[in-house]
């Protein structure tokens, strides 16, 4: 998200501007940075549509390393003092190297070795995830969208940090929020329409009375439900809009709108 608000501040400063010679922006991420230099279409929709909104504001090759040690926001997430903030020299000028030329910034060793499988990695252990019937986390008891998919995304990351012995500290990213969606997702469609499932996954017809007949529906890599007929060809709808099948009495429903 931080790379979608510093887009969205370079369109508000190009309509104030006329005049801009050059913009520079820089993310700690290098998965942030792999995005956006890739193919929007490679990535799962919600990573995706950010991308593309990245792109329609910023070009690519404007984007640059900073590391986390370099980075000087990360003064204000550790805590530092009035007195301190207003003479922090790397608060207000950058890294030192920023002074210097372009040429002798430090380059980001590696990052076209940055693979699919890294940039997914997470999703695989979290979408995968058994669903049962016995929720730890109830969705009737969240008031927005965002509450509840952060505080599955935290538990997720807790789960996963016992498997691997190495828990991951600072905010969520993108990607933990988006497969905390996409189990939400699983689940309710697990409530709803598990016969409809079973069926898609026996590679066996739905019944004829089944409510979802006359969309086609289709199971994708992740054994999300979705849509082929012909709300999946309109074009004025994100593909998270149009693909997933949901229930329109479902609280995820709910929260969505």
């Amino acid at each position: 998200m931080g790379a979608v608000i510093a887009a969205r501040l370079v369109k508000y400063l190009k309509r104030i501007f006329k005049y801009i010679n050059r913009i520079i922006l820089w993310s700690v991420s290098t998965i942030v940075l792999y995005w956006i230099r890739g193919s929007a279409t490679k990535f799962k929709p919600f990573v995706s549509n950010r991308i593309l909104e990245i792109k329609e504001n910023t070009e690519p090759v404007s984007w640059s390393h900073c590391s986390g040690k370099q980075n000087p926001t990360v003064l204000l997430t550790r805590g530092i003092t009035s007195s301190d903030l207003i003479n922090s020299e790397k608060l207000w000028h950058g890294p030192e190297w920023l002074k210097d030329s372009e040429y002798l910034w430090p380059n980001l060793e590696g990052f076209e070795s940055i693979g699919s499988e890294t940039v997914e990695l997470k999703s695989s252990l979290i979408v995968n995830l058994t669903i049962t019937r016995e929720k730890i986390i109830v969705p009737d008891k969240y008031s927005s969208l965002l509450k509840l998919l952060r505080v599955t995304a935290y538990i997720f990351r807790f789960v996963n940090a016992l498997r691997r012995k190495d828990f991951e500290k600072g905010p969520l990213a993108s990607e933990e929020l988006f497969n905390a969606e996409i189990f939400w997702v699983k689940v309710t469609q697990n409530d709803f329409y598990s016969s409809e499932i079973t069926c898609l996954k026996s590679d066996k017809p739905l019944q004829k009375d089944s409510k979802l007949l006359c969309l086609n529906p289709f199971l994708d890599d992740n054994h999300v439900l979705r849509v082929t007929g012909r709300l999946g060809k309109t074009t004025y709808l994100s593909a998270n809009e149009k693909h997933p099948i949901l229930p329109s009495k479902s609280r995820l429903t709910e929260l969505l709108i």
